[in-house]
């Protein structure tokens, strides 16, 4: 470190000349001797003034308007800054009116917005003429879909990264042309397709064999995917192989093709790999 530090000092402290001569006589005119170290503070000297010449003559001349962007009149930066302040308005009232559909959401699903029987206990008290009788403890009809939409999404919700993986970056595509069926069995979803024996079984996803069985096999796919296929005899195809695909990997051994897509040590429902 010592050794460098000496070098640089050294190399800062060594003299440079400058001489302007005459091309024909080579007469000396003017000469300059500056050491190093000099050198690039003048350098920097004459940069930074000249940088300072540059942005008077731009700022306070009419060349500002050839500047693309630049506002060529102050009547231009008050409607940039109205239009702004629009925006801004635009922007405070629509997150107001969120916050307020979030609170209306939270108090339904916390079911806050219903009449609890303290609270028909209490008007009873006070008005021994309350016709109870009346009062119906349902949801409407509205409420009802929402709540149906909420459980959705608390069910897929959760394998939102899931479905873009499968949309975007696989690009998954149905073993078979005939639309699947949602079967839970023991636990687990499985698409149920209905098909002719010796029917022709493409791979959906790029992937590697993994578990080659009766009747079924296993692949494994990237970003943690896992297809597991019953009812399909391989022949080609053994354990290790790469399968891309749409490429066949099979051909169905019964009249019913059952297909399994794990993610994370989950099985997907049908929902979210069809979207």
């Amino acid at each position: 470190m010592k050794n460098w530090l000496s070098k640089l000092k050294k190399y800062l402290k060594e003299k440079n000349r400058f001489i302007i001569q005459n091309p024909i006589s080579f007469q000396q005119k003017f000469s300059l001797t500056l050491t190093k170290r000099n050198t690039i503070l003048v350098l920097v000297g004459f940069t930074l003034i000249f940088g300072g010449i540059m942005f008077s003559v731009i700022s306070f001349t009419s060349l500002k308007n050839f500047i693309p962007g630049y506002p060529s009149k102050g009547s231009e930066l008050f409607k940039i800054d109205k239009e702004n302040q629009l925006k801004l308005n635009e922007l405070t009232s629509e997150n107001r009116s969120r916050d307020l559909w979030i609170k209306n959401l939270q108090s339904i699903l916390s079911n806050s917005d219903t009449i609890s029987l303290q609270t028909l206990n209490e008007s009873l008290q006070i008005d021994s003429n309350f016709d109870y009788k009346s009062i119906v403890f349902e949801r409407t009809k509205q409420d009802s879909a929402l709540r149906k939409k909420v459980a959705a999404f608390e069910k897929n919700g959760k394998f939102s990264l899931a479905e873009t993986i499968l949309k975007e970056a696989l690009f998954f595509e149905m073993p078979l042309e005939e639309p699947p069926a949602e079967v839970e069995l023991e636990g687990v979803l499985n698409l149920a397709f209905s098909c002719k024996k010796k029917e022709s079984i493409t791979c959906v996803m790029d992937g590697r064999i993994v578990s080659k069985q009766n009747n079924s096999v296993v692949l494994q796919h990237a970003h943690d995917l896992v297809t597991v296929f019953s009812g399909i005899s391989i022949s080609q195809n053994g354990i290790g192989d790469f399968v891309e695909r749409g490429i066949k990997l099979g051909s169905t051994s019964d009249t019913t093709l059952f297909l399994q897509v794990w993610y994370k040590g989950e099985s997907l429902p049908l929902s979210v790999i069809n979207h």
